[in-house]
């Protein structure tokens, strides 16, 4: 079976601007790997500035920048937002934030 990598992503910031904007940029913590039924976590703090991921978002789509563009869908659910590869490539997780948690309130 082929395996598929996922990306847990610890968010670094967010720039707005009109029409197109940056909404996550980020590095890995965490590579998780899937082959099936089988899940096989490894950190990856070392080698995370290869790994800079970047969602950009364009008239309301948003797409894997960092990944030749790919679209996604976003989803939010309890305390995360996943942004997941309308071509099954993988999916990037994220804490939801708010403006108290970064202090900003």
């Amino acid at each position: 079976m082929k395996g598929s990598v996922v990306l847990g992503i610890i968010l670094l910031g967010a720039v707005a601007s009109y029409g197109q904007s940056t909404v996550f940029r980020g590095r890995p913590s965490v590579k998780v790997s899937e082959g099936g039924l089988e899940r096989f976590p490894e950190r990856v703090d070392s080698m995370a500035t290869n790994l800079e991921c970047v969602i950009s978002e364009i008239d309301g789509k948003f797409y894997w920048a960092s990944r030749e563009n790919v679209l996604m869908r976003r989803v939010e659910s309890g305390a995360f937002i996943t942004y997941v590869a309308a071509n099954a490539a993988g999916y990037v997780r994220t804490y939801l934030f708010t403006a108290v948690d970064l202090g900003q309130e």
